[in-house]
């Protein structure tokens, strides 16, 4: 599980241009949406994006935010307008988000976590700005990196694209929620080695 703080609240300013989107917020990074510029504000590292994330399943992408500090906030979008704004958690700095989904065929994005110290790996499961569920996937050796995240077998359900770094294979793992389906490997010889499912 997960653990935050209290959190706090974000005011920045927000200014959407046709193509672009500059934001005013010390310390902080964004994720928006496809149409928008990803922009970062000073000493930030952005956040990897996955697909363009909806949390509230509404249509609309929405936008999400991580501070430095590891808080995380999201704002729900009605086109240039944030109709909330709240700080969601804040998440030790060991976690960083590797993308989104929606891998219980809910319709709302989920956030996909990374621990760079053990190589845990969970998911957030929202409704809005809400964590509804917050497991613990497995623990992956640190060599195996996400690739990317995306619906591979057609069933509404996000899965997720790993690569090895240190021999170039390829894994998928297929989705269920947080449960691992199937795990192919197409090029390579090695599996993705779950250390530990919790």
């Amino acid at each position: 599980m997960l653990t935050w703080r209290s959190p706090k609240r974000f005011s920045p300013e927000l200014y959407l241009g046709k193509f672009a989107c500059v934001a005013r917020v010390a310390r902080c990074a964004i994720v928006v949406a496809v149409s928008l510029v990803l922009a970062t504000a000073a000493g930030a590292s952005p956040l990897s994006q996955g697909s363009s994330p909806d949390f509230n399943g509404d249509g609309k992408s929405d936008i999400m935010w991580r501070d430095t500090d590891g808080s995380l906030a999201i704002w729900l979008m009605n086109g240039a307008q944030a109709m909330s704004t709240p700080v969601v958690g804040v998440v030790p700095t060991s976690w960083y988000i590797v993308g989104t989904g929606n891998f219980d065929g809910s319709g709302k994005s989920a956030i996909l976590w990374r621990n760079t110290d053990d190589g845990s790996v969970a998911l957030w499961f929202m409704n809005g700005t809400q964590v509804t569920s917050d497991p613990v996937v497995a623990q992956v050796p640190t060599d195996w990196v996400v690739a990317g995240v995306g619906d591979f077998n057609g069933d509404g359900k996000s899965d997720i694209l790993w690569r090895n770094t240190s021999d170039g294979s390829v894994a998928l793992w297929l989705m269920n929620g947080s449960q691992v389906t199937a795990d192919p490997v197409f090029a390579g010889q090695r599996k993705v080695e779950v250390v530990a499912g919790l």
